[in-house]
């Protein structure tokens, strides 16, 4: 799931050199560090079951205007 500012949001819309990289992208460049956390477990073990040989490809998002989600 996206959780973006209103700004990082209209940075993506609005430009055609901004890019969003998903978290695996992120992890295998070194730019995010996987946290030690249960979410980040749970996420390894669904995205390896769901989606096996394109998980890093994958992005989820959802909007939300009025913050209801």
């Amino acid at each position: 799931m996206l959780c973006r500012s209103l700004r990082q949001v209209q940075e993506l819309v609005s430009s055609d050199n901004v890019l969003y990289a998903t978290f695996y992208q992120l992890v295998g460049m070194g730019a995010r560090r996987p946290e030690d956390t249960q979410t980040d477990l749970e996420r390894l073990i669904a995205d390896d079951i769901i989606f096996p040989y394109y998980k890093h490809e994958i992005r989820f998002a959802a909007l939300s205007l009025t913050g209801a989600a």
